[in-house]
């Protein structure tokens, strides 16, 4: 709908939205790597905690490697 120029209110609106949708996408990303790092914490002291065969299942070489690539994973989602 076209408007005379004197009943226009603002015409930075495009600017105001697409600097609130950067920020919600910075904030949105900081919350999933907060999410992906208590994960790996969570799943790091289950493997602490975990026994078989009279061991911790973090000790077995598979389940280490696995901590291993998921803890360079979440590093490399900070960057």
């Amino acid at each position: 709908v076209p408007l005379p120029a004197d009943r226009v209110l603002g015409t930075d609106g495009v600017a105001v939205a697409t600097w609130l949708r950067d920020r919600s996408r910075l904030g949105s990303a900081a919350y999933q790597c907060g999410v992906l790092e208590q994960a790996l914490e969570l799943t790091a002291q289950y493997a602490r905690d975990r026994v078989q065969f009279d061991r911790p299942s973090g000790s077995f070489q598979a389940v280490a490697q696995r901590l291993a690539d998921a803890y360079i994973d979440v590093k490399a989602v900070r960057l």
